[in-house]
């Protein structure tokens, strides 16, 4: 993987590629001023990691009011650049209530070669990331920090 520079940017602005450089220019779906202060923005999606800890159903509610939701991967290339920054964050994944499938917030199912799901416990349902491209299933009451990802992407 080729290295990467990333920075947090103030205004609506997305990281191209692989560049060192971080463009600032309007970007379809901002809204309208400035972007919140440390979001970090990748491509045309920004995301933001919090330093405040709380359950995973509190994470999702928190941003939920603000137009963002626990972050949902939907590319490689997305789960590579996230890497890079994630450590230990709750993501927009627990698993049905059927039990037998993992799901994103948005009710769409994880596809099985973006990402697995290391279950130690049967009774834990909600997805934690870890460095690397490790996501594991956590017990949803625990108060861990949680990534957002702009709804206007």
């Amino acid at each position: 993987m080729e290295s990467m520079t990333v920075r947090i940017v103030k205004t609506c602005g997305f990281q191209e590629d692989n560049n060192t450089t971080t463009s600032n220019h309007n970007v379809e779906g901002c809204h309208s001023g400035p972007c919140r202060e440390n979001w970090v923005a990748y491509r045309n999606c920004r995301y933001l990691f919090s330093k405040e800890s709380a359950s995973w159903e509190g994470s999702r509610t928190a941003w939920a009011a603000q137009n963002s939701s626990l972050l949902q991967i939907d590319s490689r290339e997305e789960r590579d650049f996230l890497k890079l920054l994630s450590l230990y964050h709750w993501i927009g994944l627990s698993l049905s209530e059927n039990e037998k499938s993992w799901q994103w917030t948005d009710g769409s199912l994880l596809s099985s070669d973006l990402l697995e799901v290391h279950l130690s416990n049967t009774r834990w349902t909600c997805v934690l990331s870890h460095p690397g491209n490790e996501v594991y299933a956590k017990n949803c009451s625990l108060d861990e920090r949680y990534i957002c990802k702009s709804s206007s992407c």
